[in-house]
């Protein structure tokens, strides 16, 4: 769904119950990124100023390309796309 900007916008479902919401990043959704990535990918931990690098500062990135799964405020998946 897009919205009239053009943009996707957020959408919110409901499993079991609880409302579960995908948006795109924002600014400021580095730290709790990192922190899933690092609790779910033990033996490929990366830091900020990697993640920095690789992903944010990357010349393709755009932030409608990585999508997060939130339930309340907790962070519970992350995907992102890149064009190249």
């Amino acid at each position: 769904m897009q919205n009239h900007s053009g943009n996707v916008s957020s959408h919110t479902y409901y499993i079991k119950g609880e409302a579960m919401e995908y948006r795109s990043y924002r600014e400021g959704d580095d730290r709790r990124i990192i922190e899933l990535w690092n609790r779910c990918l033990t033996r490929d931990p990366i830091s900020v100023r990697r993640f920095k690098h690789l992903i944010i500062l990357d010349e393709n990135f755009h932030p409608e390309g990585c999508r997060l799964a939130f339930v309340g405020d907790l962070l519970i998946g992350a995907m992102y796309a890149v064009k190249r």
